[in-house]
């Protein structure tokens, strides 16, 4: 059976099934709309901070000391608990592919 139409989980609203991408045999749950939003907002929450950006006035090593002095909780830096663990997790993933040699 072959879908033709299907409501978005994420906009609640039915759709072609042109309008989702293609999972194995199913289509995903929100549509490439919704998909494209959600990858921006994902994005632009990615995006260094002002205190991290290179500015004119400030020399470069001056910027790196605050981050790369002694270490402190994640909390000094504005992560939450969540945040601080992607980040954990991601270097993990880092870690493991390089001793795969990836």
């Amino acid at each position: 059976m072959e879908v033709n139409s299907k409501a978005c989980s994420r906009c609640e609203k039915f759709k072609s099934a042109r309008e989702f991408y293609q999972k194995g045999r199913w289509l995903e749950a929100i549509c490439k709309t919704c998909k494209r939003e959600v990858r921006n907002e994902r994005k632009n929450k990615s995006q260094p901070d002002a205190r991290i950006e290179t500015s004119p006035d400030v020399p470069k090593t001056k910027q790196h000391e605050e981050f790369h002095g002694k270490a402190g909780a994640y909390q000094e830096y504005g992560l939450t608990r969540d945040q601080f663990m992607e980040i954990v997790e991601f270097y993990y993933e880092l870690m493991k592919l390089e001793k795969k040699g990836g």
